[in-house]
């Protein structure tokens, strides 16, 4: 604050403090001369304090509504007095009308509809927030409930066709509705904007296919949640880029990986069951560059049939009968990886060597509860020749018990700082009554971190 401001500021508040004595004084004095004259003062000291100039008013408006953009929370806003932008409509006349004139900040909106929310005048409010959006993208969140949809049918119909009035300008939406048979309502309309989508309902394969968003030639990123993927959501699966689901089985997911040829980021929570697999060719999908299973059930189940030759980033937790069909899937994929996550592993240790020298391009290796990390180990990953030559950074989470030392460990890092491609960063979380530290180690330790190499060790 500079001194124009700060001169501004005091003599502001010393106005309004004297203006709230003579409001206090007013109350006191009866009809008389002495009042005349104490409301003459007031109204002198008021203009005064009108005609201070504050120095955020005199910002170019572009400049304020720019201000206020930046302002905005990174998850979508609510219809909320107390929070931006209606927050800012409620300063003065001037951002009331900044505010009111910038799409972008009544371009994101979160809806939770309850019974309380179906005011008189809730309708009319949502039209206003809307139509402020102009021609602008609009990233917005839908959820209702079975209870509410129940108790107010109609008034949770008028909600969503005043929604779908928009849907040209949809581009980022989240749904959260009870059932599959929610999503016919937005059948028929086109999203020409829509880039993400986001579905989440309980299960109810008894209902018809529902192809609510195949009008939508610019959407590439789908999640679906608690249900969606196996029931009847129809999408236009050829053009996705990035898909994410839930509670999926092999068999389904096998079919809908055969749908989405243009994948390159997958990731899915796998469950156990499902339709049997009969024997399947190999499915080739040239683009994919992400995959995340995620849970320790039937990864193996869909690897063994998956062939990934642009796989960088994998993500994965081993079943104990898994790992001769992951070696399997590493030899016929011959995939450029560069970061990998292992979790719940059941290597000894020359399986995890055998996996490692698989995998010569890899830069970032996480490691969650590794139990063969040995001094032998360690010997063998500080020569880079032999194992992970590109290797940038390395980490070892929840290990127990521990089996390697600390010098060890140390010599491993000190090797790494000089090889042709330096270790940038490790980080490990380590049992502290298992690890044994020397005063040498330590020393060599904080060199390395000298040198530039982030390292973050960790105990509990």
């Amino acid at each position: 604050m500079n001194a124009g401001s700060q001169n501004a500021a005091t003599v502001r508040d010393r106005l309004r403090a004297q203006l709230k004595d003579l409001d206090t004084l007013l109350g006191d004095v009866g009809p008389s001369d002495a009042r005349k004259a104490l409301v003459q003062t007031r109204t002198s000291m008021q203009a005064q304090l009108n005609a201070i100039v504050y120095p955020v008013l005199t910002l170019p408006p572009e400049v304020v509504s720019e201000i206020f953009i930046r302002t905005l929370s990174e998850t979508r806003a609510r219809p909320n007095v107390t929070e931006a932008p209606l927050l800012l409509c409620t300063v003065c006349s001037q951002w009331r009308t900044i505010a009111i004139f910038t799409p972008a900040l009544w371009s994101s909106i979160e809806l939770t509809f309850k019974f309380s929310l179906f005011g008189s005048n809730f309708l009319a409010l949502l039209d206003l927030w809307l139509s402020r959006t102009g021609h602008h993208p609009l990233s917005l969140s839908l959820y209702y409930d079975e209870y509410t949809v129940t108790k107010n049918r109609p008034q949770v119909d008028l909600v969503v066709h005043l929604l779908l009035r928009h849907s040209h300008q949809w581009a980022d939406v989240e749904l959260k509705l009870p059932d599959a048979s929610g999503f016919h309502q937005f059948k028929g309309y086109h999203y020409p904007a829509l880039k993400a989508l986001s579905l989440t309902h309980s299960v109810n394969t008894s209902i018809p296919p529902v192809a609510s968003f195949t009008n939508a030639p610019s959407l590439t990123s789908v999640q679906l949640s608690a249900g969606s993927a196996a029931d009847p959501i129809v999408l236009p699966w050829p053009q996705l880029t990035s898909l994410k689901c839930e509670a999926l089985y092999v068999h389904d997911c096998l079919g809908l990986l055969r749908e989405t040829t243009q994948l390159v980021e997958f990731t899915v929570y796998l469950q156990e069951g499902g339709a049997e697999i009969q024997h399947l060719p190999f499915l080739i999908l040239p683009t994919l560059r992400s995959l995340h299973l995620l849970r320790e059930e039937c990864h193996m189940d869909l690897l063994q049939y998956l062939t990934l030759p642009a796989l960088e980033t994998l993500s994965i937790s081993f079943e104990n009968h898994g790992i001769p069909r992951f070696f399997a899937f590493l030899s016929r994929s011959a995939c450029p990886l560069h970061r990998v996550i292992f979790d719940a592993w059941p290597f000894d240790q020359a399986e995890l060597v055998k996996c490692l020298a698989a995998m010569p391009s890899l830069q970032h290796l996480k490691l969650w509860r590794p139990q063969y990390f040995t001094d032998s180990l360690l010997l063998q990953l500080a020569d880079p020749a032999v194992l992970l030559p590109n290797l940038k950074s390395l980490e070892l989470n929840h290990v127990y018990p521990i089996q390697f030392t600390m010098p060890a460990l140390v010599g491993m890092l000190s090797a790494r700082s000089n090889a042709p491609v330096r270790l940038q960063s490790f980080q490990t979380v380590l049992h502290k009554a298992s690890m044994v530290t020397d005063p040498v180690s330590e020393i060599c330790l904080q060199a390395l971190v000298a040198s530039g190499m982030k390292i973050q060790i960790n105990y509990h």
